[in-house]
């Protein structure tokens, strides 16, 4: 009983470890945004859903709940260069009812994952945010990683 126990604890914790530290093997690869307007387009997606809702109205108990903590961050703006590698692509999307920017900047992790981190500020309340995520290509869907403000 006890073998099973410690084999128990043995799997849950590497399953754990896995599905944390998905940066691990990071390498470069082709990312998944083949067009401008594709990133444009989930960017848009992204703001029009619950992401966007959450960032307008101050919600940040909506996007905590998705956090974890396998990067550390400096400060806001910068990730430890260890844990992603970055690549200079640089995508502006402007919501016309509300003038905000959302930066976004694309990296590429492993071959079915994208990380991506957007910074949404806005100069007149001061404030800023930024909210980190992978684009699971075999899902077709966003993971959450952090939310924190600037």
């Amino acid at each position: 009983m006890k073998t099973r126990i410690i084999l128990l604890c043995f799997f849950l914790g590497a399953y754990a470890h896995e599905g944390i530290n998905f940066t691990s093997d990071a390498r470069k690869t082709h990312h998944a945004f083949q067009t401008v307007e594709e990133l444009n387009h989930r960017a848009k997606v992204l703001w029009d859903g619950t992401l966007g809702y959450a960032i307008k109205y101050n919600n940040s108990e909506l996007i905590k709940q998705y956090l974890t903590e396998d990067c550390r961050v400096k400060h806001c703006g910068q990730v430890e260069k260890e844990c992603f590698e970055t690549i200079n692509k640089w995508i502006y999307y402007t919501d016309p009812q509300n003038p905000d920017v959302i930066k976004i900047d694309v990296a590429i992790e492993t071959d079915d994952r994208e990380f991506i981190r957007l910074t949404v500020s806005n100069e007149v309340d001061d404030y800023a945010y930024q909210i980190e995520f992978t684009w699971e290509k075999k899902k077709n869907q966003f993971s959450f990683i952090r939310f924190f403000e600037c």
